[in-house]
């Protein structure tokens, strides 16, 4: 889907960075898959298209007429057994009715209806994640670092007629940056972009940007709310980016469509490509819950980092949130003190290295040592200091002073607005900075292309880590798991069974439930026990604890089934009751099997009824004629052996 500058006999291989599945938006039946392909090329350059891959059909299987011959679902089923059939996604279950000659669900059947048969395979993987693993399988080792473009939109604050109204919006992308303003927000300045490009050279920041990146700086004023946003994505699809990164995607996303939406603006012609035909434009944007419910019923909140919303639509780059992604890839590290990009941007990119020069060569060290931090991140601006004292340079510097390199990556600071924090800073900087304010909405937008230069989340992991799976299922493990097990399984003939919408077996209630496993105790039931702490009551316990340890499995689910191989396959029956044994100790003794060496003593006590430590011990003594010990005697004995640290028999 665009001109083509290169022979076929140059091109080594094609990646498929993200791919849009869209069905007809006319009511036909038919579908297209939207593929961002970058054509690798002997000569070791690139070339990034759209490619059209019009009613892509998948595979589904069904087991042959002659072996249909049990009424329960199977984990999975021999090739061989089973007969391949394809379809188009959008008339999948239509087929797959036909196949099985269900005809229950009429004329629009549902798919997890459909998988209630225990002779259908293969249907949960979807045709964009098929024809990805296809790219993958025939261009094996191509695979290139994502290009990302940050975005960030500021709103109306200091007018209550017009609060929450776009008034500026930036998009950058490597050198490219461009900033779209409001004409009625910046009406009462004469020359708004002039003044933007001689306000940059006063920003020390953004002079070490444009040098450090070679930036190409675009400014302009529009009339609309909606302009502001259209000429931002008309930019995106001109630069053609693999990801378009917002930090709380949320927040932009929701003011943009009303935006769009108040000025009569159809989204779809928007975020679409212009290549994109009209019966296959399409955008949705999909809000993930602010809550969940566990499996035991219990309802918890969500905060915005732990939310993975998702926008479609055919085009170049993906929307995506930096933030959830941030997340995602580091859930075993546990949650941040905070998600603000501020925050974030301090702890990853700022620097802050400190040297006491205590002999010669120390400080030309010292400057290698920054020199290569400022390489990592070019574009930063260096602040220099000798004693904690601020200077343009270290030549001063003596042996026995302290030197130290700070750099913040955070979001722009104006010493007329210092005093301020929260909407009154934005409120004041949006009446009396606005060509600052503009400059700021840039910074943030380019802070994001830097972070993930750094940390790689959006350029490398989130690929690696998907594997064939769509994004769209990044913040679900157990998805992308059952797609990867989808082709590990074609790889050893076999096929995935496919879950339905009545995956509780009616014996399960005879099992140990999955329910209650994990159990808190509400702060309001826990001891005041804590540290006194409170300075007008010193004798006050409060509920504060230090010397406070966790310990966790990282991804106990399905690790452990793994490690021990638990599978229909291997599982021959599952205990119902254990006679004389409460299910609390069943529930115990579960967890403890995977580690049976350390817990042997404690399962054949709670499970096989073995006397305790204490109870042996007293029976030895009386077995061999010695008396039980009084409190006393033990207690003498125990000092006794500390004093002269009698070491037990095994160490010896």
């Amino acid at each position: 889907m665009s001109t083509v500058d290169y022979k076929p006999e140059d091109v080594i291989g094609r990646e498929a960075k993200h791919i849009t599945w869209v069905p007809d938006q006319f009511g036909k039946m038919h579908d297209a898959h939207f593929v961002k392909e970058v054509i690798h090329l002997r000569d070791g350059t690139t070339r990034s298209i759209l490619r059209k891959w019009d009613d892509f059909e998948r595979p589904y299987y069904v087991t042959q007429r002659g072996r249909q011959n049990h009424t329960e679902k199977k984990d999975y089923e021999l090739l061989e057994n089973l007969t391949k059939y394809k379809s188009t996604q959008v008339s999948l279950a239509n087929n797959i009715a036909r196949t099985l000659g269900d005809f229950s669900g009429g004329p629009r059947p549902q798919l997890r209806k459909l998988s209630r048969s225990p002779y259908l395979y293969g249907s949960d993987v979807s045709s964009s994640c098929c024809l990805k693993n296809l790219y993958q399988a025939k261009f094996p080792g191509i695979i290139s670092r994502n290009s990302v473009a940050g975005g960030d939109i500021e709103t109306n604050v200091y007018e209550d007629h017009n609060d929450g109204q776009i008034i500026c919006m930036s998009v950058t992308h490597k050198e490219k940056v461009y900033l779209a303003y409001l004409r009625h927000w910046v009406k009462d300045i004469e020359d708004p972009i002039g003044d933007t490009y001689r306000e940059m050279d006063n920003l020390p920041e953004l002079v070490a940007l444009k040098h450090g990146r070679n930036l190409q700086i675009e400014v302009e004023v529009v009339e609309t709310a909606a302009d502001v946003v259209i000429q931002c994505f008309k930019r995106l699809h001109e630069w053609k980016p693999d990801f378009f990164a917002f930090w709380n995607i949320d927040f932009d996303m929701t003011r943009i469509l009303k935006t769009l939406s108040d000025h009569g603006i159809d989204p779809k012609d928007v975020f679409s490509d212009a290549s994109v035909p009209r019966n296959f434009r399409h955008f949705h944007f999909k809000q993930d819950q602010a809550s969940m419910t566990t499996a035991s019923g219990v309802s918890k909140s969500r905060g915005p980092q732990d939310q993975w919303h998702w926008i479609t639509a055919p085009a170049t780059f993906q929307c995506i949130d930096s933030m959830s992604t941030y997340r995602v890839t580091r859930l075993a590290k546990g949650k941040e003190p905070s998600y603000a990009l501020n925050y974030i941007l301090g702890k990853e990119l700022s620097v802050n290295e400190t040297k006491v020069l205590a002999k010669e060569g120390d400080l030309l060290d010292f400057l290698k040592k920054c020199d290569k931090k400022l390489k990592e991140t070019p574009g930063s601006f260096p602040h220099w200091f000798i004693n904690e004292q601020p200077v343009h340079c270290l030549d001063a510097a003596k042996i026995g002073d302290e030197v130290c390199l700070k750099v913040n990556f955070g979001k722009l600071d104006f010493e007329a607005v210092a005093n301020l924090n929260g909407i009154e800073w934005h409120r004041e900087m949006q009446t009396k900075h606005k060509i600052k304010y503009g400059l700021y909405n840039i910074i943030d937008s380019m802070r994001l292309e830097q972070l993930d230069e750094k940390i790689n989340d959006l350029g490398r992991s989130i690929t690696l880590f998907s594997k064939s799976s769509d994004y769209k299922n990044f913040a679900s493990n157990p998805k992308r798991l059952v797609d990867d097990m989808h082709f590990w399984y074609l790889k050893r003939g076999q096929v995935i069974g496919s879950s339905s919408d009545q995956m509780v077996h009616e014996l399960d209630q005879y099992v140990v439930s999955h329910r209650d496993w994990i159990v808190t105790l509400p702060s309001y039931m826990a001891g005041q026990h804590g540290i006194r702490c409170v300075k007008d009551l010193p004798d006050y316990h409060t509920l504060i604890y230090v010397h406070v340890a966790d310990l966790d499995i990282v991804s106990t689910y399905p690790n452990v089934s793994q490690i021990l191989n638990i599978s229909r396959e291997t599982t021959v029956m599952e205990f119902s009751a254990m006679k004389g044994v409460s299910e609390h100790h069943r529930r115990e003794a579960g967890v403890n099997l995977t580690a049976g060496k350390v817990n042997s003593i404690e399962l054949t006590q709670k499970i096989m009824g073995a006397p305790r430590m204490d109870d042996m011990l007293l029976a030895f003594m009386s077995h061999i004629g010695m008396a039980e010990p009084t409190l006393d005697q033990a207690i003498s004995f125990t000092k006794a052996a500390e004093e002269k640290k009698i070491v037990p028999v095994e160490a010896a």
